[in-house]
């Protein structure tokens, strides 16, 4: 994934712009067009048709662009693509290395790093982190609702893993250092 483009931030307007010149130039999209297969929508198709269903304000793609965790793409059961797309190259999604992140913050941490940043006295409290391999696979972490026990996410090849039921259980908050550790050292 990685670019040699400066990352930048990308906009919801930026995307519908895109979206909008891609139509012109590729004239039919048969995505949600009503007949056979393609008249299904796909949430990690990024042709205009596909993404105007899922995210007709461009504001989710561009958050997604921007590694904001928020983003409706961010938790689906495939990675969204971005293949038709240029802009998406220039983001901050593409310019992703292996190591950690958390939140919407875009810099890569190594794992010791981000252990010291979780410890007393700098103690940061993410609600997401994000591990990336150097194969690429990517590991998310979303802390529940009420702040007790972590929830690991898995794709590969941009598509959800699937644990056999308790091989992957809700981690405690107050464990969470622990497993990282033991998960990627």
């Amino acid at each position: 994934m990685a670019s040699s483009i400066v990352p930048r931030r990308i906009t919801a307007a930026e995307i519908l712009a895109e979206r909008q010149a891609l139509r012109q130039e590729l004239g039919y999209i048969p995505h949600g067009t009503g007949r056979g297969w393609s008249s299904m929508f796909w949430v990690s198709c990024d042709c205009p048709n596909c993404r105007d269903n899922y995210d007709p304000t461009g504001e989710e793609s561009a958050k997604y662009l921007n590694m904001d965790p928020t983003s409706f793409f961010a938790d689906q059961g495939e990675m969204a693509s971005f293949s038709f797309s240029r802009i998406a190259k220039e983001s901050l999604w593409f310019s992703v290395t292996p190591g950690i992140y958390f939140d919407a913050d875009a810099r890569v941490r190594t794992l010791d790093c981000f252990i010291e940043q979780m410890t007393p006295p700098l103690a940061i409290r993410p609600s997401h982190i994000l591990h990336v391999s150097k194969d690429f696979t990517f590991d998310r972490f979303f802390l529940s609702e009420d702040k007790a026990s972590w929830i690991r996410r898995t794709w590969k090849s941009g598509r959800s893993v699937y644990y056999p039921e308790g091989t992957n259980p809700p981690i405690p908050a107050d464990t969470i250092c622990a497993r990282l550790k033991e998960l990627f050292s």
